[in-house]
């Protein structure tokens, strides 16, 4: 361990397995407290208490990368179903998934705008609802948080929402803020953008996959056995920098 570590580097990339507009149509994310200093008056009085700031400090604004108008409709049968005409039925399957069956009281779904997030040395990662945003989209919708910690399992993250009225129509306007994710630690992350590769791919598909064939593991079971693994690739995961203090290793 590396006592001296002032910062927590965490690697992270827009993550799609078709195609490759997200590498250029997704949002990198964003300083929350320099966005909301941005968006409000330097004197508000919050924006200066340490608590605030201490909670925020690590925290991601992450927006969505299109227009988007979705609307819940009713099919002759009672079933309900999630609708959007501004793209095509590939999309839909793509970035877009209803999830009417596990929820008997809210409508929901989740947007598939994904991103992977992970690090080296152990930090909790966690989804919270952009709580300080006031579009209509966040107000009519429940984040489905979470966390868990991404040094020990690698997949992407995409937001769930609860739909509070699904006979309102969903609007989002590319840029507008969707959530944010928050990284548990004293230290300063600095996050470094890296290119999705086969090896993060490989290890995606079998953290994300696990949970239909083995359904009731919990998270510290998730990482023991996804452990190995990680370990195996670290190698292709990680970038090393140089030691500043090589020129006093002996030959």
């Amino acid at each position: 361990m590396n006592l001296f570590r002032k910062q927590h580097d965490v690697y992270w990339c827009p993550f799609l397995l078709d195609g490759d507009w997200h590498n250029t149509g997704y949002y990198e994310p964003e300083s929350l407290i320099k966005y909301l200093v941005s968006e409000r008056d330097n004197e508000v009085e919050y924006l200066k208490c340490p608590a605030w700031q201490d909670y925020y400090k690590n925290a991601f604004l992450m927006r969505s990368p299109v227009d988007l108008t979705l609307q819940v409709d009713i099919l002759p049968t009672g079933e309900k179903v999630l609708m959007t005409k501004d793209f095509n039925q590939n999309f839909y399957n793509t970035h877009i998934m209803p999830r009417f069956n596990q929820n008997n009281k809210f409508s929901m779904f989740t947007l598939d705008f994904s991103y992977v997030f992970y690090s080296e040395h152990d930090i909790a990662m966690e989804m919270i609802s952009a709580t300080m945003e006031k579009t209509d989209f966040i107000k009519n919708t429940n984040l489905i948080s979470g966390e868990y910690n991404i040094a020990k399992w690698i997949r992407p993250v995409s937001p769930a929402f609860e739909i509070i009225d699904d006979q309102k129509i969903l609007k989002i306007k590319r840029g507008d803020p969707l959530y944010y994710i928050r990284f548990n630690t004293d230290k300063k992350v600095n996050l470094i953008r890296i290119e999705q590769s086969t090896t993060l791919e490989k290890i995606e598909k079998a953290c994300a996959r696990l949970k239909f064939f083995v359904p009731r593991n919990t998270l510290q079971e998730n990482y023991q056995v996804a452990a190995s693994l990680i370990n195996l690739h670290k190698g292709k995961l990680f970038k090393k920098s140089k030691c500043p203090f090589g020129f006093l290793k002996k030959d």
